[in-house]
């Protein structure tokens, strides 16, 4: 039986992929990778009490994720592709106030002490880049970027059995066969248990 990891650490390999009308397009390294962090979205569960026991629990809904991915810098490229920038005929990259934003597939890899694992939201929106400088002194501290996102589900048919669901991310680690393809195509689900 292999060994699994029993910390994480390590984030990199960030990519983005933009949702098309065919699919998603070619995924597209950011490099930089700093931090990211997950907010979990929807609500508890909830608890119908009667015999003066949990007689009933409801699920709670699964709203995706709210999130924060810190890079060294978000390439000028991602804010033309996904939050609808454009480059002027004289070479001036312009936020247009009323831009129409792209979907995204969001894709990174995390490390553990034994095996790393890849990791899929197949539907992010993005908010605007807010923008920092600072002037250097004695000693320079690069300034860092935040990409606030959110990750809700995309819509999949499995094949044989034309089931559609939702679905907000996926994973896979080193063994499994999406692993080796998982940053040149998006890795979109094939079937549900």
């Amino acid at each position: 039986m292999a060994e699994t990891s029993k910390v994480r650490f390590g984030l990199s390999n960030v990519y983005y992929a933009p949702i098309t009308n065919s699919g998603y397009g070619t995924p597209v390294r950011i490099p930089g990778a700093v931090s990211l962090s997950l907010s979990v979205e929807g609500s508890d569960p909830s608890t119908f009490w009667a015999d003066n026991i949990a007689y009933y629990v409801q699920a709670g809904a699964n709203g995706g994720y709210t999130g924060t991915l810190t890079m060294a810098l978000i390439p000028d490229a991602f804010k033309v592709a996904i939050l609808g920038e454009v480059v002027d005929d004289n070479g001036m990259q312009v936020e247009i106030a009323d831009a129409s934003q792209t979907s995204f597939a969001l894709m990174y890899e995390v490390s553990g002490d034994a095996d790393k694992k890849r990791y899929c939201f197949f539907n992010c929106t993005a908010s605007r880049i807010a923008a920092n400088a600072n002037t250097t002194s004695d000693s320079t501290d690069p300034d860092t970027q935040d990409l606030e996102f959110t990750a809700i589900g995309k819509d999949f048919t499995f094949g044989g059995t034309n089931v559609t669901k939702s679905i907000i991310k996926g994973s896979a680690e080193e063994s499994a066969t999406a692993y080796a393809t998982w940053f040149t195509t998006v890795p979109t689900p094939t079937k549900a248990a």
